[in-house]
């Protein structure tokens, strides 16, 4: 492997996105990706799905917790962190 390509596989960084949600509280996960918020950056991608796993699992037990007590506010903030999506910076969708 050359140098100049070790350099730029190492110039490669994870982005950790999520979507947005609308006034109604819908999220958007099926807008472009170039509409979703960086929430966090990572070296590299096994990084970044450590921490999506832990977002998807608090999510998770966040939105049962409401479900029993029937309450939904915050619903919509634990649904986007369910669709949270790892990409890579030079993605061209990110553009």
């Amino acid at each position: 492997m050359r140098i100049g390509h070790r350099a730029a596989i190492a110039l490669i960084a994870w982005a950790l996105m999520v979507p947005r949600y609308d006034l109604d509280g819908r999220v958007e996960d099926q807008a472009p990706l170039s509409s979703w918020k960086i929430h966090s950056r990572y070296e590299s991608r096994a990084d970044c799905e450590q921490v999506r796993q832990q977002m998807i699992e608090i999510a998770g037990e966040f939105i049962g917790e409401q479900e029993r007590r029937a309450e939904l506010d915050g619903i919509s903030e634990a649904s986007v962190m369910l669709a949270a999506k790892c990409v890579a910076r030079d993605d061209p969708r990110m553009k």
